[in-house]
């Protein structure tokens, strides 16, 4: 299934669901009614290639129809969140405010173009982030020794 909503901003969700798994993908600057191209970073840290790429092919699939493997999603949404979560983690413990947060693990240019939209992604996936590793520090790790 696909579908899209536009928002009384102008903005244009696109939703996609195939086996379960549900991708929104915020659109903004072009018309998706038109074909567009999506412009992602080339350059990115060596740990994090075989997971944009992994995230690519997803969503990909997910666009044709194809179907997903559940260990590939898995693989993305669970290492990766894991990952921010440590770092945002840290960063906050070493009494870090979650813009710098954030400008060490995204980028400054991330950072000084998406901080302050209107939908807050950017801030809330931070924030999200500092709870979740809060959490796990506090005892949840024990959840994965189970």
């Amino acid at each position: 299934m696909r579908r899209l909503v536009v928002t009384k901003d102008g903005s244009q969700h696109l939703l996609f669901r195939n086996f379960g798994r549900t991708l929104q993908i915020c659109v903004r600057g072009a018309d998706v009614s038109e074909p567009v191209h999506l412009l992602t970073e080339a350059i990115v840290a060596s740990g994090d290639l075989k997971f944009h790429l992994n995230a690519l092919e997803c969503f990909n699939r997910l666009h044709t129809g194809t179907s997903i493997s559940p260990s590939s999603l898995a693989q993305i949404s669970k290492s990766q969140r894991l990952r921010l979560v440590l770092r945002v983690l840290d960063g906050r413990l070493a009494g870090a405010s979650y813009r710098e947060v954030a400008i060490i693990v995204f980028g400054r240019d991330r950072v000084e173009r998406d901080w302050h939209v209107p939908e807050n992604h950017l801030k809330n996936r931070v924030r999200r982030a500092a709870q979740r590793g809060k959490l796990l520090m506090e005892g949840g790790y024990r959840i994965f020794l189970t």
